[in-house]
């Protein structure tokens, strides 16, 4: 917890990508997130005068942009939270989550798009033990790999899967995800290793990676506080993010046209909207 008494952070820090074949290609810029436990959610506007939930303002965290299981909504309106603590529930039979932790990138000015989004979801002892990895295309479209897992020290379970979701035109809809992570008070990381040439049985989410990495995405963010200072500094040096994200997204795929990569028409998207994998992974190294 911080010194303000909030779980609830800022992380600001770098994202790289690396494309590895058919031909080499590589960018990265800064990105701003936020971590946010949702029991804090409705409370953290009160901490800067410049954020809000659910609301317009500088920076501003929007529990309707995210979800797992939009086609079958609940019988009564749910607050994020409890959707998470629901889908766990079905999918895992899991009982013991007790706190959530999301992290994302918030609106700024009103306008987000966020790739990937991960909810931290700890039992009563405040033990990690399930994450969710939230993706997003930019048509629109979303997909959720869920995993229980259990962390080592700052070490977070490998997560390995098969790709559900049209991401880049410049990929098939085959192969594999490896996520990797590592989460302290002050430090987190997240690379996600894509194995495009490695077909497996679409409902073995647990398989392991074995082929060369086609792709990796990796990131390095700092906490901070959850201040009006640390906002103020974030959403000036980091303007527009939302839409520099976007723009990065099609400049370099234009890069990647002019090299002439093979281009992948946008399939149907997935019936279902989520994965939920059964066998837990432990923390381990990389």
């Amino acid at each position: 917890m911080t010194r303000r008494g909030l779980r609830s952070a800022f992380l600001c820090g770098h994202l790289w990508h690396k494309r590895f074949r058919p031909k080499e290609h590589s960018f990265s810029y800064k990105v701003f997130y936020c971590l946010i436990d949702l029991d804090e959610a409705d409370g953290l506007a009160q901490s800067t005068r410049f954020f809000s939930v659910g609301g317009a303002n500088l920076v501003s965290f929007y529990p309707e942009d995210h979800g797992i299981d939009k086609k079958q909504p609940p019988a009564k309106p749910q607050n994020l939270k409890e959707q998470v603590i629901c889908f766990l529930r079905n999918q895992f039979n899991a009982e013991e989550v007790s706190r959530v932790e999301l992290l994302t990138m918030p609106r700024i000015v009103g306008y987000v798009f966020n790739p990937i989004s991960v909810y931290y979801c700890y039992d009563g002892n405040d033990q990690l033990v399930f994450v969710i990895y939230e993706v997003n295309n930019t048509f629109g479209e979303r997909f959720s790999y869920a995993f229980r897992t259990e962390q080592s020290g700052t070490k977070v379970g490998v997560h390995t899967c098969n790709k559900q979701l049209h991401v880049s035109p410049f990929f098939s809809v085959t192969g594999a995800y490896e996520f990797r992570q590592s989460k302290s008070d002050k430090l987190l990381s997240l690379s996600i290793d894509y194995h495009a040439e490695e077909e497996k049985d679409k409902t073995d989410t647990t398989a392991g990676v074995r082929t060369p990495k086609s792709f990796s995405a990796s990131m390095q963010l700092k906490n901070q506080n959850f201040s009006t200072r640390n906002l103020m500094l974030n959403a000036l040096c980091i303007p527009f993010m939302a839409i520099k994200v976007v723009a990065a997204i099609h400049w370099q795929a234009l890069l990647l046209w002019l090299k002439k990569i093979e281009y992948f028409s946008k399939p149907d998207a997935p019936e279902e909207l989520f994965r939920a994998s059964k066998h837990p992974a432990k923390g381990q190294s990389s």
